[in-house]
């Protein structure tokens, strides 16, 4: 097994960056398989959030590889910047805040029945 080095990581990134996907990326780099460049994205924490970060990317280029050249508009749109996750709290996040709040009033209601 061929171990990564520092400039494969880089150029990982860097096709990442672009959009591309594992086969695409793996065609790009000598001596890489489709199943190792694979691993190393979902292996590598950084490689991952950052594979994941350009989903955005990559649903733009297959949507534009889908459509005949004489429709393609001659200015197409720039894909929409991923959303910052730490500040989009999701249904999940909004539940749990909720769920959290009438906890809290439940027991403050129960509390006042005690003492009452």
């Amino acid at each position: 097994m061929k171990r990564w080095t520092q400039n494969e990581r880089v150029l990982l990134l860097a096709l990442i960056q672009q959009g591309l996907k594992p086969k695409e990326i793996a065609e790009r780099m000598d001596g890489r398989t489709t199943s190792s460049v694979f691993n190393q994205i979902y292996g590598s924490k950084a490689a991952h959030v950052h594979y994941q970060g350009m989903k955005h990317k990559r649903d733009y280029i297959k949507a534009v590889r889908n459509v005949p050249a004489d429709k393609m508009p001659v200015n197409a749109p720039a894909p929409a910047p991923a959303q910052d996750k730490q500040t989009t709290l999701g249904i999940t996040g909004t539940a749990a805040i909720t769920s959290a709040v009438f906890s809290i009033a439940t027991f403050i209601l129960v509390l006042g029945a005690l003492l009452a």
